[in-house]
């Protein structure tokens, strides 16, 4: 699956003049890879450990790089609760299930039925994304609590 999304964004980004550089080779193959909803940050640094002759590569680039990225529908941008962005390289619909004491980020696919065309006739709003953010605790961190 990493491979046909590889695939797909170097075709998106040649259709736009946009070259696949090494680096954002290397941070969509890493997104794309571990689905972990990264800051730029931990970005960086899953990158500088599976990468380390990799030199060209910076937070500035990273930022730089996503922003284009988000651009052309190669990545979403989370916000969370705490004010830190993240990124998912998952661009299939799908919502969010968030651990409330370790903020683990988990994919859902369970199907939520919303009202999209009435909300759209109703308002007059051209809605093109929805997603949906259920916080919880976690399993590992509800299994810690009940051990402690």
């Amino acid at each position: 699956m990493a491979d046909r999304l590889m695939q797909k964004a170097t075709e998106v980004l040649q259709q736009a003049g946009i070259r696949m550089t090494p680096q954002r080779r290397v941070i969509l193959h890493n997104l794309y890879h571990n689905r972990n909803h990264p800051t730029v940050e931990e970005l960086f640094r899953q990158i500088c450990d599976n990468y380390p002759g990799f030199h060209s590569l910076s937070t500035t680039t990273i930022y730089n790089n996503m922003r284009i990225l988000k651009k052309h529908g190669l990545v979403k941008e989370i916000y969370s609760h705490t004010g830190i962005t993240r990124y998912d390289g998952n661009i299939d619909t799908h919502h969010h299930l968030v651990c409330k004491i370790c903020d683990k980020i988990t994919d859902c696919y369970y199907p939520l039925p919303l009202p999209i065309a009435e909300l759209q006739a109703a308002e007059g709003f051209a809605v093109d994304d929805v997603y949906i953010e259920i916080r919880g605790i976690c399993p590992s961190c509800k299994e810690n609590a009940s051990t402690n």
